[in-house]
Order: structure tokens, then C-alpha cells, then sequence
């Protein structure tokens, strides 16, 4: 039975992939920025319905091009605090029009990741204490067989070094890289 949420787990950690988090040809300062830039734009000027609209489309002109064609990359994730990223607008669906109010209601409301079936409550707080953050937690839980070898084999964030960190973080942006 999971009693995590893997997408905002704690520990600094966020993920949202599923919405095309990580779906871009930048590294992830330029995406931290992009983020921030979302953030700010949609804090100001989400007020009312009426204005909704022109952020959505505001917010549509802040991307960068697609790592890969066929998958998503959904305007609305930016950083929901300081260190977590995810749907800016999930607490707003009263404002949203049918049609993405029907998205949210079918879709985002009812998705479940692959990780989340297949890792373990222990597993995501490992991964989540471990990374403390919404770039390289999402590629660790996102590559499970690599996630349970890890803590399979370490148990506790404690007992990885920080060069085995770094081997960690460069082996998960190298398989990002990687993907078709």
C-alpha cells in the first residue's frame, strides 16, 4: 500500500516527468531558471479566470526546444515553492475551461507513473533522502532497476559516498541524454 506521493515525496525532493520535466535540450540550470521564470509570471498574473487565458499562453512562450519530439512538455510545470517543481496550476482547476478542467479530471487525477507501481515506499524515501531535489530524484525514480540495485545494495543515503553521488548523478544524466 503506498502512503508517498511520489511526485512531492518530502526531503526537497519533486518530480514531474510525466509532464515533460526533463524533455528539453538544456542542461538543468537553464531549466531551474525556466522553472523560476514560469513561477513568477504565473504567481502574478493568475488572478481571476479572465486573466487565465493570457497566462496560459504567456506561460506557452517560456520553452525551450524538445529532447524528444513525441513526448510532453506541459507549460504549466514550474517550481511550486523553492526547491519543488511541479503543475503550477493544480490548485487553480476552478478557473480552468472545460476542456482542461476535463484534463485534469481524466487524466492528471487518475495517471500513475510506472515507478510508482513498481518501487516501494522505502525505495522512494531512499531515492528522495538520497538526491534532496527535483532534477536527479526524478531521473533515479525513473530508472528503477538502477534505484533498487542502489538500495538493495546501500540501505541508507548515509552509506553512499559523495564520489559514488557524483558517479550517480553523471550516470542518470548520461542515460537522460541517452533515451530515444
Amino acid at each position: 500500500m503506498k502512503k508517498i506521493n511520489i511526485c512531492q515525496p518530502g526531503f526537497g525532493a519533486s518530480c514531474a516527468l510525466c509532464c515533460g520535466s526533463h524533455n528539453y535540450l538544456k542542461d538543468k540550470d537553464s531549466l531551474n531558471e525556466l522553472f523560476k521564470n514560469r513561477q513568477n509570471l504565473f504567481s502574478k498574473e493568475i488572478k481571476n479566470s479572465q486573466i487565465f487565458k493570457k497566462t496560459e499562453n504567456s506561460l506557452k512562450e517560456l520553452n525551450f526546444a524538445k529532447l524528444h519530439d513525441d513526448a510532453i512538455q506541459c507549460h504549466l510545470v514550474g517550481f511550486i515553492n523553492e526547491k519543488n517543481i511541479g503543475c503550477m496550476a493544480y490548485n487553480y482547476q476552478n478557473y480552468f475551461d472545460e476542456n482542461l478542467n476535463s484534463f485534469f479530471t481524466n487524466t492528471c487525477n487518475k495517471f500513475f507513473c510506472f515507478a510508482w507501481e513498481k518501487l516501494s515506499n522505502d525505495e522512494i524515501i531512499f531515492a528522495a533522502k538520497l538526491l534532496g531535489d527535483w532534477y536527479y530524484y526524478t531521473l533515479l525514480i525513473n530508472s528503477i532497476q538502477m534505484l533498487k540495485k542502489l538500495y538493495k545494495k546501500y540501505k541508507t543515503p548515509e552509506n553512499i559516498s559523495k564520489e559514488k553521488l557524483l558517479e550517480i548523478k553523471n550516470e542518470l544524466e548520461n542515460l537522460l541524454k541517452s533515451e530515444d
